[in-house]
């Protein structure tokens, strides 16, 4: 039986494509924009609730 990955706050983990794509999607709403910094990794990890080595991976 598959178990659906859940953080530890309740929320759904995301797999690093969701990640990017959320980032993504940030960036063309204009929540981020061109030149600014984007969160650290550890401040993605956390809002994710996923290791930092997999924002690193949606990264990519």
């Amino acid at each position: 039986m598959a178990q659906e990955n859940v953080a530890v706050n309740g929320n759904s983990r995301k797999s690093p494509q969701e990640i990017a794509d959320i980032l993504r999607e940030r960036i063309r709403a204009g929540e981020l924009r061109v030149g600014e910094r984007l969160p650290t990794q550890a401040e993605l990890a956390e809002e994710f609730g996923v290791e930092r080595g997999v924002v690193r991976q949606a990264l990519r």
